[in-house]
């Protein structure tokens, strides 16, 4: 059949925050982690954060650390107990 997307409804291409974002999830979850219930933040043990920040080495820490709280603002990453 004919397709009834027009043109206004085509998907925007994903922005360079998205895919950063993406890359995120992708790498919480090959660690094994359920992004919506990552373990809590404990003072002086090695968290998550810093664990899955090793594998997307390109992103320098500012950036990563900017999509992390876009994240956590988003809803697509929760702490359990919180």
């Amino acid at each position: 059949g004919k397709s009834t997307k027009t043109e206004e409804t085509a998907p925007m291409p994903v922005s360079h925050h998205r895919s950063q974002e993406l890359r995120i999830l992708a790498a919480l979850r090959k660690y094994g982690y359920e992004p919506l219930e990552l373990p809590p933040f404990i003072p002086g043990v090695r968290g998550v954060k810093a664990e899955v920040r090793s594998s997307v080495p390109d992103m320098s820490p500012d950036v990563y650390k900017k999509a992390w709280q876009r994240l956590l603002e988003q809803g697509l990453i929760k702490y359990s107990g919180r």
